[in-house]
């Protein structure tokens, strides 16, 4: 049984390559779940045992973007106590409280260097995996 599951909502596949690498480089035997819109999301249903420990969402996408995303994983039953961890590249501030505001846990600006996406995927890890989740 894997450590963690991580969701990863990106419309851009070599994007969920780079988190998905950095995520395998942190927690080897990790679950990762893909959904490349916010339409795939919001249509899924999450058995027990493969709802997310955290979902990492990207807030420029097609059809329904992150915004949206994140206030329809907020009125989810299932997922509105699984943190939910911007990683964009929107990187403006009043973006970030924005979002916080909405019901995002943290805020990231996607690095150009998986050094650097490893060193977000550990401190996601350790400000929000090894917390007890909500209910």
């Amino acid at each position: 049984m894997a450590e963690y599951n991580f969701l990863i909502v990106d419309d851009d596949e070599d994007d969920h390559d780079f988190i998905s690498a950095a995520i395998k480089k942190v927690h080897f035997g990790a679950n990762i779940k893909s959904f490349f819109d916010g339409v795939q999301l919001s249509t899924h249903w999450f058995s027990d045992a493969e709802k997310p420990n955290v979902i990492l969402l990207d807030l420029n996408m097609r059809i329904i973007d992150g915004k949206v995303a994140l206030q329809n994983i907020r009125k989810d039953p299932a997922l509105k106590g699984v943190p939910v961890i911007i990683i964009t590249t929107a990187s403006a501030f009043e973006s970030k409280e924005k979002y916080q505001r909405l019901g995002a846990n943290g805020f990231y600006s996607k690095p150009y260097n998986l050094t650097d996406m490893v060193k977000i995927i550990s401190e996601i890890t350790d400000n929000w995996l090894k917390k007890p989740m909500l209910a």
